[in-house]
């Protein structure tokens, strides 16, 4: 009986690795193209001020929104992950989609500024994404920089700097605008925090860009297990 039950077993396991194999081939032998809505000025907030965000960027105030969202753009759209590419929509179509969803806060799947897509027509939804011959849409709903401290590295004893935390949220939607899975306050999480970082407080262009980088993977993870 347990020799019986050991080889049920074995079948078992044998067959559902089978499966994860077949369904990871059957990922691997395409390619998910994901349309971007970006959030807009005005889904962009700041606990800094945005005179001290342009000075470490040595920048002009006008340009910051235009700076931090161009760079995950960058990011996103140069991804050099094998099975995702990600595409960016025209800015008369990108137009039309903002005029038709609306944006507010959800509890469901989990609390997050989430894009609302129940007045937008199912239809045009799909034909939209036919014309860039995507799948799924990412919809960047929301981005915020808070601001918390630091311990300064630079030999100051314990004094502790200003420090920001970039965070967004977000929704990834199928061409029927189910949500397949949405994130609150997903974290652009700082992997070094050295003198130079903190006294930049975590502003500067270059550093978060590198941030920025957990994005693409973190969906494409999540895409994977779907």
């Amino acid at each position: 009986m347990r020799i019986v039950w050991a080889c049920c077993f074995i079948c078992s396991s044998f067959f559902l690795s089978a499966q994860e194999k077949i369904a990871d081939d059957n990922f691997n032998d395409s390619t998910i193209r994901i349309l971007i809505v970006p959030y807009s000025r005005i889904e962009f907030h700041t606990e800094f001020s945005i005179e001290d965000i342009a000075e470490i960027n040595t920048t002009v105030s006008d340009s910051i929104y235009t700076i931090y969202r161009n760079a995950l753009l960058h990011v996103l759209l140069n991804s050099s992950l094998k099975n995702i590419e990600f595409i960016l929509p025209s800015e008369n179509d990108e137009k039309i989609v903002r005029m038709a969803v609306k944006y507010n806060y959800s509890n469901k799947p989990q609390r997050h500024y989430m894009a609302n897509l129940s007045a937008v027509d199912k239809n045009k939804f799909a034909a939209l994404l036919g014309k860039y011959q995507a799948q799924k849409v990412l919809f960047i709903n929301w981005y915020k920089i808070e601001k918390t401290y630091q311990n300064n590295l630079s030999g100051s004893g314990k004094a502790r700097k200003p420090f920001a935390e970039h965070y967004i949220d977000f929704d990834v939607v199928d061409k029927d605008k189910t949500i397949l899975f949405c994130e609150g306050k997903f974290y652009f999480k700082s992997e070094k925090r050295n003198a130079e970082i903190i006294g930049f407080k975590n502003l500067r262009i270059k550093e978060v860009k590198n941030n920025y980088q957990v994005l693409p993977l973190f969906i494409y993870k999540r895409l994977k297990t779907k």
